[in-house]
């Protein structure tokens, strides 16, 4: 993946990993730290699909999921479902990450 659409990918997601991200939760549409990932791992892929950013670059539509869901997304509607608090897997295994997921596979 180039540089430039990483730091682009960067200020627009929001990345808030203590690491710099390199990883990505496709079907989440989100940037990951390798901390982040690893826990992201241990889920099903139906709740987090992780592939390093050199492994997402394969694919264009890949991009598409990071570019229409993102961090900057996810968090406030997370958020708005008082979640954003809760372990991982609470988080990602909710209903409302489901919904969010399908919604980030329609727009693409």
């Amino acid at each position: 993946m180039p540089l430039a659409v990483i730091v682009v990918f960067i200020f627009k997601l929001q990345f808030i990993g203590q690491m710099y991200p390199t990883f990505a939760s496709l079907n989440n549409g989100t940037l990951l730290c390798e901390s982040c990932a690893n826990i992201h791992k241990s889920f099903s892929e139906v709740f987090s699909v992780v592939k390093t950013l050199s492994e997402a670059a394969d694919l264009p539509t890949n991009y598409l999921y990071l570019y229409n869901g993102g961090n900057a997304n996810f968090i406030p509607f997370l958020q708005s479902y008082e979640l954003f608090q809760e372990n991982s897997e609470v988080k990602y295994k909710s209903k409302a990450a489901e919904f969010y997921r399908q919604r980030v596979i329609k727009i693409i």
